[in-house]
């Protein structure tokens, strides 16, 4: 039995020796989390999947205000014979103006239909083409926006939205919605067409009852493209910046794809090695440890979660007692993308793991030592 002890003896020596010893030769400190500063704890992970992406919408444009890229059906009736009625089709161009032959040019964009209607007999009017025209004036289709959407959607690609609903929400939904890797950051870059030149000639005086600046055929306004790029975070930017969310034709609308770095979990625990860390939700001590396997010696207790920061040459060292962890939420401390897991030894954990090794009869002998 004496040389039993001595030899259980030698064998614990020698095992302790490996116990810890990543702090004992680094002379790292060890934090541990009621006295770990601020710097040491893990970022906050946010949901995209848990905001409410219908705040994201801007307020729809009415179906009857016109707007440049719409074709409009203009009916002018000059008699009271059904076959006095002309209807003619016409594209808003990107000036505003509605070409009408005979007529001409007449600005409509941002007008009510009801509004247009009244322009357009005040210039036939003024142009001495008709003496008391009825003008009709009906929406045959809105201009549609093409917008692409990148990044981590469930799919990528371009989309058309109507003018009237194309905002971040409809791009989001027109391309099945977040992805499941999917980030909070979106990013918008909207090509909006500019105007250098002076206000176009008047066709119409001044004080006209049509008081609008008529670009005459042939005439080319110069356009310049400019690209304004808007960064949102989907769980804190304001809902109040409606305009920020609006895209116009030509938009690209790029979501964040998150690929966080992979924890470790290692020393006893039934399967050390890499572990994913989930994109939209913190993962904690405890679970990081059932997701290796356990732990593979049913006394461990000592945990060592080190922690690379950034800016920082050595990692920081912080310990976790299980059983603590298991009592007090405090203690069982959430992981960072990047985290080492290490379930330490310890005297006790040896003595498991040399009894295990030893002879069946010298290991039952020494059961009353348990």
């Amino acid at each position: 039995m004496a040389a039993v002890s001595l030899l259980l003896g030698s064998f614990l020596l020698f095992c302790m020796a490996g116990c810890s010893t990543l702090p004992m030769f680094t002379g790292e400190k060890i934090y541990r989390p009621h006295n770990m500063p601020i710097a040491l704890h893990a970022p906050t992970q946010k949901n995209a999947h848990t905001v409410d992406l219908s705040e994201f919408a801007v307020g729809s444009v009415s179906s009857e205000q016109i707007d440049s890229g719409d074709i409009i059906t203009v009916s002018i009736a000059s008699g009271l014979d059904k076959t006095d009625t002309v209807d003619i089709n016409s594209r808003v161009d990107e000036s505003g103006n509605v070409d009408i032959p005979i007529i001409g040019q007449v600005p409509v964009a941002g007008m009510e239909l009801i509004d247009a209607e009244a322009a357009i007999a005040a210039v036939a009017i003024q142009r001495r083409i008709f003496k008391s025209p009825h003008i009709t004036v009906t929406m045959k289709q809105q201009r549609e926006n093409k917008v692409t959407v990148i990044g981590a959607v469930v799919n990528q690609g371009d989309y058309k939205l109507p003018r009237g609903k194309s905002d971040l929400l409809a791009a989001l939904v027109a391309a099945g919605g977040l992805s499941l890797d999917a980030g909070t950051t979106v990013e918008i870059r909207n090509v909006s067409d500019t105007d250098p030149s002076a206000t176009p000639p008047r066709l119409l005086a001044e004080n006209s009852d049509v008081e609008a600046g008529l670009v005459p055929a042939g005439h080319v306004k110069p356009v310049s493209q400019q690209s304004e790029k808007f960064t949102i975070d989907l769980v804190s930017s304001s809902r109040e910046e409606t305009q920020k969310y609006k895209l116009g034709d030509g938009a690209v609308v790029r979501v964040e794809k998150r690929d966080p770095k992979p924890f470790h979990v290692m020393g006893l625990v039934h399967k050390p090695g890499p572990q994913d860390y989930p994109v939209s939700k913190p993962i904690k001590t405890l679970e990081a440890v059932a997701l290796a396997g356990g732990i593979s010696n049913p006394v461990a207790d000592k945990i060592y979660v080190i922690r690379q920061l950034e800016g920082s040459e050595k990692p920081a060292v912080i310990q976790v007692s299980m059983a603590r962890a298991k009592r007090d939420g405090q203690w069982n401390i959430e992981l960072a993308p990047g985290d080492i897991v290490s379930v330490e030894q310890t005297p006790a954990t040896v003595l498991i793991e040399a009894l295990r090794v030893l002879p069946f009869g010298v290991s039952a002998s020494l059961g009353t030592f348990l």
